[in-house]
This record gives structure tokens, C-alpha cells and sequence, in this order.
């Protein structure tokens, strides 16, 4: 059980960074790398490998194979194309995402590669895209062309309309009350969490519920 001591303002990870949103997305959602927080290094998530070109600005990254969304629908390139194209349209994320004031371009070579291009060399490489989470094409495409995704995803969505490649789904939402979740199917969930420590393997349950608990 988790007490969160806030209700979710939203569940679109991309606009209101509050904590219990962001909760939310490191259990439903996850991203191409993460940042050990031990080590500091770069760590593969839903990306299996990168390469780098000679000069510092083109990435050709392989997603996992078999990586899938909550809801069973494959997890490809063209995802993580529109995963970049849904940031750039709320200029909060967009901000994060551009390097001397331009933006990345993403390609998908294959729907297991994607290649993505830098307008400048830039140090931290890929680190950049550590709080992007990949976004299902299939259920937002339609949302992010009518110009509205950063509306998409509000407190009013259902549960079962919360799709995400992350370990959890959530299953109710009761506001003042409780925010119910649940492990993915062990045949549809691909992606766990990876642990910050080489010597402790993830752990998941499950079931889980998680408790917006009041001050007092």
C-alpha cells in the first residue's frame, strides 16, 4: 500500500508535474532511459540499445522487442516519434526537449528502431529524454491533431482509458478516497521497473492500493 497525501491534478504526465501525478506515471508510464540514481549513469528502459554517430548528433536507438502497452497494442517507433511530437505541443515539456533553442527529430527507420537527431552536439546525449514517456499513437493521435493534448487525460478519463507501457494499471480512481491499481497480465506485461541496484531485483505485487491520505 502507498499513501499519497494529494490528489492527482491530472493523469497527463506531460502537463501538470505535481508528485502524485508524477507517481502515477513511474507506475503506469516509463521512457525510452532512465538515470540510476545510485550511479548516475544512463540505463536502457524501454530502449534495448543506442548507438551514437561520429559526430555527436544522430542516435539510432532499438526499442525491446515485444514491448507492448497495458491495453495489449504493440509498443513501436512510430510511438516514440509521437511521443516527442505530443511534448513539443505543451511549451512546458517543449522547453525541456530543445537543445540551443531547437528541437530533436525523430524518425522511425523500422518499427523496432528509431533514429533521433540532435541540431547541435549536446553532452548529456539521450539523458535529455529522461522524463519523456512514450505515449500510446493509437488512443492520443486523434486527440494531439484537434490541437488538445494538453487536455487529454484529466481526472475525468475512465481507468480502462489509461494506457501505458508501465508495470501497473490503474483500475479505479475514487477522489477524496483511494486510487486503486493492479499489475499488468503476466502475457501483456513486458516492461518492469528497473531497480537503482544491480543486487536488488525489481519486485512488483499484485495488487496495490494507493492511499491519498489528509493532514490532519
Amino acid at each position: 500500500m502507498l499513501a499519497i497525501r494529494a490528489e492527482p491534478r491530472t493523469f497527463n504526465s506531460l502537463t501538470v508535474p505535481d508528485t502524485t501525478t508524477e507517481i502515477l506515471a513511474s507506475l503506469t508510464q516509463a521512457k525510452l532511459v532512465r538515470i540510476n540514481r545510485v550511479t548516475d549513469e544512463l540505463e536502457p528502459w524501454l530502449a534495448e540499445s543506442w548507438t551514437r554517430s561520429d559526430d555527436g548528433l544522430r542516435y539510432v536507438v532499438k526499442l525491446r522487442p515485444n514491448a507492448s502497452f497495458s491495453d495489449g497494442h504493440p509498443l513501436t517507433a512510430s510511438d516514440v516519434v509521437f511521443s516527442l511530437a505530443a511534448a513539443y505541443a505543451v511549451r512546458s515539456v517543449a522547453i525541456t526537449l530543445e537543445v540551443d533553442g531547437k528541437r530533436l527529430r525523430a524518425e522511425a527507420t523500422d518499427p523496432q528502431t528509431v533514429t533521433i537527431t540532435f541540431p547541435a552536439t549536446f553532452a548529456p546525449g539521450l539523458r535529455i529524454l529522461e522524463r519523456l514517456p512514450v505515449l500510446p499513437r493509437h488512443k492520443l493521435e486523434a486527440t494531439l491533431a484537434s490541437g488538445a493534448i494538453d487536455k487529454a487525460l484529466n481526472l475525468a478519463t475512465p481507468p480502462s482509458e489509461l494506457v501505458g507501457p508501465g508495470p501497473f494499471v490503474l483500475k479505479e480512481y475514487l477522489p477524496g478516497q483511494r486510487l486503486g491499481g493492479a499489475t499488468r497480465p503476466a502475457g501483456n506485461c513486458r516492461i518492469s521497473i528497473p531497480s537503482s541496484s544491480k543486487s536488488s531485483p525489481t519486485r512488483t505485487r499484485s495488487c496495490c492500493v494507493w492511499n491519498p491520505v489528509r493532514p490532519t
